[in-house]
C-alpha cells in the first residue's frame, strides 16, 4: 500500500463530513476515491484482510458518527 499512499485520491484521516449530503461525520482512517479500476484493484490487494471496509456511493443520506469510520472507506460516487 506504500505506492498507493502517495496517490492523490488516497487520504488518511479524511473527514467524512466532506463526503456526505448531511455534511457531518468524523474521520475515516483511510479514504480512497479510485480514478480507475487498476487503482482500486491495487488498493484492495495491498489492504490487510483484517481491515474493515466500507463502500460509499454519492454520500446522499449517509450519516457518519462523530467518531468516524475505523478502517477503509472506498467512495465510488
Amino acid at each position: 500500500m506504500n505506492d498507493a499512499i502517495s496517490s492523490p485520491e488516497l487520504k488518511l484521516c479524511e473527514a467524512m463530513s466532506a463526503h456526505t449530503s448531511w455534511r457531518v461525520g468524523g474521520p475515516a482512517d483511510i479514504f480512497l476515491r479510485p480514478d480507475n479500476i487498476e487503482n482500486l484493484q491495487h488498493f484492495l490487494m495491498e489492504l490487510p484482510l483484517e481491515t474493515p471496509l466500507v463502500w460509499v456511493g454519492l454520500g446522499s443520506n449517509l450519516l457518519v458518527r462523530d467518531g468516524g469510520v475505523r478502517g477503509a472507506v472506498i467512495c465510488t460516487g
